[in-house]
C-alpha cells in the first residue's frame, strides 16, 4: 500500500479525471514569483532593474535566474495555503483520483512548494511548472500558463481533466477541462463557453472580495 493509501485508505482509480491544482492564488494565497521579488528587494535590491528586465523580455529564463539568485532565502513553511482547496484535494484523493500541481511558476519553486503541500494529501501524482532553461541562449522555454497549460494537459489527461484555477489566465484551462473550480476568480469565470457554445462548469469554490 502507498504512502497516500495509507494516508487516506482509498486505492487509486485510473478511471478518474485527474484534479489538477494551480498554485500561485489558488492553493496558496500569494504568487511565488511575487515573492521572489520581495526577496530580491530585501536581500539584493540593486538586481531589481535586471530582474523586470528579463521579465519583460523571456518569462522562463527571468523566472529560473530569480529562483538562481534568491531562491535559497525563500521559505515554503511561511506561506498560507487556502483551506477549501486543501479539502478539495484531499476529497479528489480519497475517492482514489490523482492530484496533479501544474503551475505557470519555476520548476525549482513548484517542486519546493509541492514538498510542503504534500503533508496535505500524502504526495502529488505529478508536479509540473515552467521549465528553466539553464542556457541564456536556448529560446523555446515554455511558460505553463493560459493556452500552454490547457495544451498541457490535455496531452497528458487522456481521461479528462479537472482543474482549479483563480485567474483570467485559467479562461483557456478552465475551457479545456470537464469541470473547473474557481477560487477568487474574476465574474467572467462562471460565464465562459467553448468555440462550439457549450457552457463551460466552472464551480465558484472561494467567492471574490
Amino acid at each position: 500500500m502507498t504512502q497516500d493509501e495509507l494516508l487516506l485508505g482509498t486505492a487509486p482509480d485510473p478511471d478518474l479525471p485527474v484534479l489538477a491544482m494551480d498554485l500561485d492564488g489558488t492553493l496558496i494565497y500569494t504568487d511565488t514569483t511575487l515573492e521572489l521579488f520581495k526577496l530580491c528587494a530585501r536581500v539584493k535590491p540593486f538586481l531589481l532593474p535586471l530582474a523586470g528586465i528579463k521579465m519583460l523580455t523571456n518569462r522562463p529564463h527571468a523566472k529560473r535566474w530569480l529562483v538562481r539568485q534568491v531562491g535559497d532565502y525563500f521559505d515554503p513553511r511561511r506561506i498560507d495555503t487556502e483551506p477549501k482547496a486543501i479539502r478539495l484535494m484531499q476529497e479528489h484523493k480519497k475517492k482514489g483520483g490523482q492530484v496533479w500541481l501544474v503551475s505557470g511558476s519555476d520548476q525549482l519553486m513548484v517542486d519546493e512548494m509541492a514538498r510542503e503541500l504534500g503533508r496535505y494529501i500524502g504526495k502529488f501524482d505529478r508536479v509540473q511548472g515552467t521549465e528553466g532553461p539553464e542556457s541564456a541562449s536556448v529560446k523555446d522555454a515554455i511558460n505553463l500558463t493560459s493556452q500552454n497549460k490547457a495544451d498541457f494537459l490535455v496531452k497528458n489527461c487522456p481521461n479528462g481533466f479537472y482543474y482549479a484555477g483563480n485567474s483570467t489566465q485559467d479562461y483557456a484551462v478552465w475551457k479545456a477541462a470537464l469541470k473547473g473550480f474557481g477560487f477568487n476568480a474574476p465574474p467572467e469565470s462562471y460565464k465562459l463557453a467553448r468555440e462550439d457554445g457549450s457552457e463551460v462548469d466552472v464551480q465558484e469554490v472561494v467567492p471574490r472580495k
